[in-house]
Protein backbone atom coordinates (compact mmCIF):
# COMPACT_ATOMS: atom_id res chain seq x y z
CA UNK A 1 0.00 0.00 0.00
CA UNK A 2 1.23 3.49 -0.87
CA UNK A 3 2.54 5.61 2.00
CA UNK A 4 0.19 8.48 1.14
CA UNK A 5 -2.75 6.38 2.34
CA UNK A 6 -1.28 6.38 5.84
CA UNK A 7 -0.36 10.06 5.62
CA UNK A 8 -4.00 10.93 4.91
CA UNK A 9 -4.74 10.09 8.54
CA UNK A 10 -2.55 12.99 9.62
CA UNK A 11 -4.49 15.39 7.40
CA UNK A 12 -7.84 14.57 9.01
CA UNK A 13 -9.55 17.69 10.38
CA UNK A 14 -11.99 15.87 12.62
CA UNK A 15 -13.01 12.45 13.89
CA UNK A 16 -15.23 11.74 10.89
CA UNK A 17 -12.39 12.30 8.42
CA UNK A 18 -10.00 10.23 10.52
CA UNK A 19 -12.40 7.29 10.64
CA UNK A 20 -13.06 7.54 6.91
CA UNK A 21 -9.36 7.56 6.04
CA UNK A 22 -8.66 4.67 8.38
CA UNK A 23 -11.50 2.66 6.88
CA UNK A 24 -9.88 2.97 3.44
CA UNK A 25 -6.58 1.71 4.81
CA UNK A 26 -7.96 -1.29 6.69
CA UNK A 27 -10.07 -2.34 3.71
CA UNK A 28 -6.95 -2.13 1.56
CA UNK A 29 -5.25 -4.44 4.05
CA UNK A 30 -8.13 -6.91 3.92
CA UNK A 31 -9.82 -6.12 7.26
CA UNK A 32 -13.35 -4.99 8.05
CA UNK A 33 -13.06 -3.54 11.56
CA UNK A 34 -10.58 -1.66 13.69
CA UNK A 35 -10.50 -0.47 17.27
CA UNK A 36 -7.93 1.91 18.74
CA UNK A 37 -7.74 1.63 22.49
CA UNK A 38 -5.77 3.30 25.27
CA UNK A 39 -5.57 2.83 28.99
CA UNK A 40 -4.05 5.75 30.86
CA UNK A 41 -3.93 7.65 34.14
CA UNK A 42 -3.96 11.40 34.73
CA UNK A 43 -1.69 10.91 37.73
CA UNK A 44 0.20 7.96 39.13
CA UNK A 45 -2.46 7.36 41.79
CA UNK A 46 -5.42 7.83 39.45
CA UNK A 47 -7.85 5.10 38.46
CA UNK A 48 -7.15 3.63 35.01
CA UNK A 49 -9.19 5.26 32.25
CA UNK A 50 -10.06 3.85 28.84
CA UNK A 51 -10.34 5.57 25.48
CA UNK A 52 -11.56 3.71 22.39
CA UNK A 53 -12.31 4.71 18.83
CA UNK A 54 -13.09 2.70 15.72
CA UNK A 55 -15.83 0.96 13.78
CA UNK A 56 -16.28 -2.21 15.81
CA UNK A 57 -19.86 -3.50 16.11
CA UNK A 58 -21.33 -1.34 18.89
CA UNK A 59 -23.23 -4.26 20.45
CA UNK A 60 -19.99 -6.23 20.81
CA UNK A 61 -18.10 -3.34 22.40
CA UNK A 62 -20.92 -2.74 24.86
CA UNK A 63 -21.04 -6.43 25.78
CA UNK A 64 -17.23 -6.61 25.95
CA UNK A 65 -16.91 -3.82 28.50
CA UNK A 66 -20.00 -4.79 30.49
CA UNK A 67 -18.55 -8.27 30.96
CA UNK A 68 -15.15 -6.86 31.97
CA UNK A 69 -13.44 -8.74 29.16
CA UNK A 70 -10.76 -6.06 28.84
CA UNK A 71 -9.34 -7.41 32.11
CA UNK A 72 -9.05 -11.02 30.89
CA UNK A 73 -8.47 -10.66 27.15
CA UNK A 74 -4.97 -12.11 26.59
CA UNK A 75 -4.50 -10.20 23.32
CA UNK A 76 -5.14 -6.88 25.07
CA UNK A 77 -2.91 -7.83 27.98
CA UNK A 78 -0.14 -8.87 25.59
CA UNK A 79 -0.41 -5.58 23.69
CA UNK A 80 -0.32 -3.51 26.88
CA UNK A 81 2.64 -5.35 28.41
CA UNK A 82 4.81 -6.37 25.43
CA UNK A 83 5.76 -5.14 21.96
CA UNK A 84 4.69 -8.41 20.32
CA UNK A 85 1.54 -8.45 18.15
CA UNK A 86 -1.15 -10.93 19.18
CA UNK A 87 -2.59 -12.93 16.27
CA UNK A 88 -6.01 -14.36 17.03
CA UNK A 89 -6.56 -18.08 16.62
CA UNK A 90 -8.77 -20.58 18.42
CA UNK A 91 -5.69 -22.15 19.98
CA UNK A 92 -4.42 -18.78 21.26
CA UNK A 93 -7.58 -18.19 23.29
CA UNK A 94 -7.93 -21.82 24.33
CA UNK A 95 -4.37 -21.74 25.67
CA UNK A 96 -5.33 -18.79 27.87
CA UNK A 97 -8.53 -20.50 29.02
CA UNK A 98 -10.84 -17.83 27.57
CA UNK A 99 -12.18 -19.61 24.50
CA UNK A 100 -15.67 -18.40 25.48
CA UNK A 101 -14.54 -14.82 24.81
CA UNK A 102 -13.49 -15.72 21.29
CA UNK A 103 -16.72 -17.57 20.57
CA UNK A 104 -18.83 -14.70 21.84
CA UNK A 105 -16.88 -12.29 19.61
CA UNK A 106 -17.59 -14.57 16.66
CA UNK A 107 -21.31 -14.26 17.32
CA UNK A 108 -20.98 -10.50 16.84
CA UNK A 109 -19.01 -10.87 13.59
CA UNK A 110 -15.50 -10.38 15.05
CA UNK A 111 -13.48 -13.47 14.24
CA UNK A 112 -10.00 -13.28 12.67
CA UNK A 113 -7.51 -10.50 13.29
CA UNK A 114 -4.83 -9.20 15.61
CA UNK A 115 -3.92 -6.70 18.32
CA UNK A 116 -0.98 -4.39 17.58
CA UNK A 117 0.85 -2.81 20.55
CA UNK A 118 1.31 0.97 20.77
CA UNK A 119 3.87 2.19 23.30
CA UNK A 120 4.78 5.87 23.52
CA UNK A 121 6.93 7.82 25.96
CA UNK A 122 4.20 10.48 26.24
CA UNK A 123 1.55 8.00 27.38
CA UNK A 124 1.19 7.20 31.08
CA UNK A 125 -0.29 3.84 30.19
CA UNK A 126 -0.44 1.73 27.05
CA UNK A 127 -2.33 1.38 23.82
CA UNK A 128 -3.16 -0.94 20.95
CA UNK A 129 -4.95 -1.17 17.65
CA UNK A 130 -7.09 -4.19 16.89
CA UNK A 131 -7.75 -5.16 13.28
CA UNK A 132 -10.57 -7.64 12.71
CA UNK A 133 -12.60 -9.52 10.12
CA UNK A 134 -15.65 -11.80 10.18
CA UNK A 135 -13.56 -14.46 8.42
CA UNK A 136 -12.40 -17.59 10.25
CA UNK A 137 -9.52 -16.75 12.58
CA UNK A 138 -7.41 -19.81 11.84
CA UNK A 139 -7.73 -19.50 8.07
CA UNK A 140 -7.15 -15.74 8.17
CA UNK A 141 -4.02 -15.92 10.37
CA UNK A 142 -1.52 -16.26 7.46
CA UNK A 143 -2.93 -13.07 5.91
CA UNK A 144 -2.54 -11.30 9.25
CA UNK A 145 1.12 -12.31 9.38
CA UNK A 146 1.67 -11.05 5.82
CA UNK A 147 0.22 -7.62 6.63
CA UNK A 148 1.66 -7.11 10.13
CA UNK A 149 4.22 -4.53 8.98
CA UNK A 150 1.64 -2.32 7.31
CA UNK A 151 -0.76 -2.85 10.20
CA UNK A 152 1.85 -1.63 12.67
CA UNK A 153 2.53 1.36 10.42
CA UNK A 154 -1.18 2.15 10.47
CA UNK A 155 -1.20 1.93 14.27
CA UNK A 156 1.64 4.46 14.49
CA UNK A 157 0.01 6.96 12.14
CA UNK A 158 -3.41 6.60 13.77
CA UNK A 159 -1.89 7.03 17.21
CA UNK A 160 -0.28 10.28 16.11
CA UNK A 161 -3.50 11.60 14.55
CA UNK A 162 -5.60 10.68 17.57
CA UNK A 163 -3.30 12.14 20.19
CA UNK A 164 -3.45 15.60 18.61
CA UNK A 165 -6.97 15.56 17.23
CA UNK A 166 -9.08 13.70 19.77
CA UNK A 167 -7.35 13.05 23.08
CA UNK A 168 -7.73 15.17 26.22
CA UNK A 169 -5.50 18.25 26.38
CA UNK A 170 -3.29 16.79 29.10
CA UNK A 171 -2.43 13.91 26.77
CA UNK A 172 -1.64 16.09 23.76
CA UNK A 173 1.96 16.27 22.58
CA UNK A 174 4.07 19.00 21.07
CA UNK A 175 7.75 18.54 20.20
CA UNK A 176 9.96 20.73 22.35
CA UNK A 177 13.52 19.98 21.25
CA UNK A 178 14.44 21.15 17.78
CA UNK A 179 15.91 18.57 15.43
CA UNK A 180 19.30 19.33 13.92
CA UNK A 181 19.78 19.47 10.14
CA UNK A 182 21.54 16.13 10.24
CA UNK A 183 18.75 14.55 12.30
CA UNK A 184 16.17 15.83 9.81
CA UNK A 185 18.27 14.41 6.99
CA UNK A 186 18.42 11.05 8.75
CA UNK A 187 14.69 11.06 9.42
CA UNK A 188 13.91 11.96 5.80
CA UNK A 189 15.85 8.91 4.62
CA UNK A 190 14.01 6.75 7.19
CA UNK A 191 10.68 8.11 5.93
CA UNK A 192 11.67 7.01 2.43
CA UNK A 193 12.03 3.48 3.75
CA UNK A 194 15.83 3.24 3.77
CA UNK A 195 17.37 0.85 6.31
CA UNK A 196 20.03 2.11 8.72
CA UNK A 197 22.88 0.76 6.58
CA UNK A 198 21.80 2.74 3.50
CA UNK A 199 21.08 5.84 5.58
CA UNK A 200 24.62 5.59 6.93
CA UNK A 201 26.01 5.37 3.40
CA UNK A 202 24.04 8.42 2.25
CA UNK A 203 25.10 10.42 5.30
CA UNK A 204 28.69 9.12 5.16
CA UNK A 205 28.73 7.85 8.72
CA UNK A 206 28.76 4.37 10.24
CA UNK A 207 25.67 2.25 10.72
CA UNK A 208 26.41 2.26 14.44
CA UNK A 209 26.21 6.06 14.43
CA UNK A 210 22.75 5.91 12.89
CA UNK A 211 21.47 3.23 15.28
CA UNK A 212 23.18 4.46 18.44
CA UNK A 213 23.17 8.23 18.00
CA UNK A 214 20.89 9.77 15.36
CA UNK A 215 17.79 7.58 15.61
CA UNK A 216 17.72 7.47 19.45
CA UNK A 217 18.16 11.27 19.57
CA UNK A 218 15.31 11.75 17.10
CA UNK A 219 12.97 9.45 19.01
CA UNK A 220 13.81 11.16 22.30
CA UNK A 221 13.22 14.66 20.96
CA UNK A 222 9.91 13.71 19.38
CA UNK A 223 8.74 11.54 22.25
CA UNK A 224 8.42 8.56 19.92
CA UNK A 225 8.74 4.92 20.88
CA UNK A 226 9.81 3.84 17.39
CA UNK A 227 11.28 5.25 14.20
CA UNK A 228 7.94 4.74 12.44
CA UNK A 229 6.20 6.84 15.08
CA UNK A 230 8.92 9.49 14.75
CA UNK A 231 8.31 9.63 10.99
CA UNK A 232 4.58 10.08 11.57
CA UNK A 233 5.23 12.87 14.06
CA UNK A 234 7.70 14.62 11.79
CA UNK A 235 5.31 14.54 8.84
CA UNK A 236 2.46 15.83 11.00
CA UNK A 237 4.51 18.77 12.25
CA UNK A 238 5.95 19.36 8.77
CA UNK A 239 9.49 18.80 9.97
CA UNK A 240 10.03 16.64 6.89
CA UNK A 241 8.25 16.26 3.57
CA UNK A 242 6.33 13.01 2.93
Amino acid sequence: MELYRFEELLQARDQTELLKSTQKVIEGLGFAYFCYGLTYRRHDDDEARYFTLGNYPEDWLKHYFEQGYVEIDPAVRQSFTTTTPAIWTEEYYRRHNVIHLRREANAFGVNGGCCLPIHSTWLNGAGMMALATPEDANKFAPHVVATLGQGQLLAGFFNQAARNLLLPDHMAFRPTDELTKREIECLSFAAAGLPAKLIATRMRVTTATINSYYLPAIRRKLGAASTREAVALAIYYRLIQP
